[in-house]
């Protein structure tokens, strides 16, 4: 199933694996909970460090 969404926690409750994409190309592919707790884009650690209150580290 491919879902997309703008929301990270609701995405990281119900997927496995995620794909981070900027400007319609993905810049970051793998583990849900690997790419939140340690992201390796920029874009992405942008992103991730925008929601305030998202925590992953008990999934």
């Amino acid at each position: 199933m491919i879902y997309i969404s703008h929301n990270l926690s609701l995405t990281l409750k119900i997927a496995d694996r995620i794909a981070v994409m900027n400007s319609g190309k993905i810049v970051e592919l793998g583990n849900s909970h690997e790419i939140m707790l340690s992201p390796s884009d920029e874009y992405t650690k942008r992103l991730v460090g925008s929601r305030i209150g998202l925590c992953c580290h008990n999934h």
